[in-house]
């Protein structure tokens, strides 16, 4: 009897190491993402919780892309060279930080997210191998730029942007586009949708485009130009944002260059924001079409109306190059016209604005 528990119990002995030796390698592991829990949090299908190295988990525009573009996805997981722990876990109920890739395209989502998300998307806790590398994404070198995808500018611009909604005495109520360009609050529209005199609050959106049903006051109107002089068709203000909400707004970065006939460009707008069959901020692309040496104006062949007047006119990059003002009165022709963002720049320097682009 006592040979049979002794035998039992070395047989026991073998079992428990042999599993312990088991170990799940981390390194090339593909799951399905089944919840996306914050802006750098991902349960994987198997259990498995992955924190994507570089990405600041309290960001709203992270969690708002990935739940958009990851959830339901497979990813395959890559442990950073250092952090040998995630390189073999014994158990999927653990807790990992990677990169990661989508499996359908081999497409980084770290580095993804950083190009569109910048400064506010990133996170230095545990990125030990690839900082270098993921400070260039979020400073990159003059001409190392990458272009970013539809899909890609239609998130960023929805995500840096708001509806404005105003009225005045004697014209009523009337409405426009407006997008952030610094971590304040700092803003530009129209000068013809914010101007001084009206009353106003402003509906901000998130990367879908969706309005926020909590309205947020313009605080202080810096600059708003004679909104009948074309040149001058162009407001600076600040919307009255609480911290938290600062933390997690996304805002768009000034071109410094001007653009040339032909370059692609983006933008969004609220046609009716009120009305279900026709979804707010929409996302609208073309080129430019003209340029107008004797005007502060581009001419567009971006599609754009009512409503639209104020939204962030990107090139491929993300970058502000216009407002997207009007179009050819009179005509069913795509003849559309964008404020030069080169003389709003002059003037929020001439304001000693603080803005992204400076």
């Amino acid at each position: 009897m006592k040979k049979i528990l002794s035998l039992l119990a070395i047989g026991a002995a073998i079992f428990a190491t042999s599993c312990g030796s088991s170990d799940i390698t981390v390194d090339g592991l593909v799951g399905t993402v089944k919840e996306v829990e914050n802006g750098n949090t991902l349960v994987l299908n198997n259990g498995l919780t992955v924190h994507l190295i570089g990405l600041n988990e309290a960001s709203a525009f992270n969690e708002q892309y990935l739940k958009g573009n990851v959830l339901n996805k497979k990813i395959e997981l890559k442990p950073d060279s250092r952090r040998k722990k995630d390189h073999e876990i014994k158990s999927y109920k653990t807790d990992v930080w990677a990169y990661a890739k989508l499996k359908s395209n081999k497409e980084p989502i770290n580095r993804k997210l950083l190009a569109m998300g910048g400064e506010k998307s990133f996170s230095k806790k545990f990125l030990k191998d690839s900082l270098d590398a993921y400070n260039k994404i979020i400073h990159p070198e003059p001409g190392s730029k990458k272009p970013l995808s539809d899909n890609e500018l239609s998130a960023l611009l929805k995500a840096s942007s708001m509806l404005v909604e105003g009225y005045e005495p004697g014209e009523g109520g009337f409405i426009g586009t407006a997008f952030f360009i610094n971590e304040n609050g700092l803003a530009i529209s129209n000068s013809h949708v914010v101007h001084r005199g009206a009353e106003y609050q402003v509906r901000l959106s998130d990367v879908d485009g969706n309005l926020s049903e909590t309205p947020y006051k313009i605080k202080t109107i810096c600059y708003a130009g004679d909104h009948n002089n074309t040149n001058e068709d162009f407001a600076i203000f600040y919307v009255d944002l609480d911290d938290d909400t600062k933390a997690k707004q996304k805002y768009l970065t000034v071109a410094k260059d001007k653009v040339v006939s032909g370059d692609k460009a983006a933008t969004v707008g609220n046609p009716s924001p009120n009305n279900r069959d026709i979804l707010p901020m929409r996302y609208s692309t073309g080129t430019i079409s003209s340029l107008h040496p004797d005007m502060d104006r581009l001419g567009i062949n971006v599609p754009i109306q009512g409503g639209f007047s104020g939204g962030a006119l990107v090139n491929q990059y993300g970058e502000v190059v216009g407002i997207s003002s009007s179009g050819w009165k009179g005509s069913d022709a795509n003849l559309n016209y964008a404020m030069d963002i080169q003389t709003v720049r002059k003037k929020l320097d001439e304001l000693n604005l603080p803005y992204s682009g400076k």
